[in-house]
């Protein structure tokens, strides 16, 4: 997990794209947290993969997404409209 944590924030566009695409069913409130967060990461690629990462989740994420209607971003508060 620290690992993940280190590539969401550190790594290259394609590090972040790869560790996003195998999150999709995460549970992990911390890993959902960065998730989310990287919706509003400077590469397009990035922000598209983690939309997406969230969106195919099946889990229960909708209190994660709850908590972050307040942010500031438009990019964050546009994922509440497609869940």
């Amino acid at each position: 997990m620290e690992n993940i944590s280190k590539v969401l924030e550190l790594g290259s566009c394609k590090e972040k794209i790869k560790i996003l695409e195998t999150l999709e069913c995460t549970e992990n409130p911390e890993i959902l947290e960065k998730i989310i967060l990287k919706l509003d990461d400077d590469d397009i690629q990035v922000r598209g993969e983690a939309f997406s990462s969230l969106v195919l989740n099946e889990n229960k994420i909708s209190n994660f997404l709850i908590k972050s209607l307040n942010s500031a971003s438009k990019n964050i508060r546009v994922l509440h409209h497609w869940y």
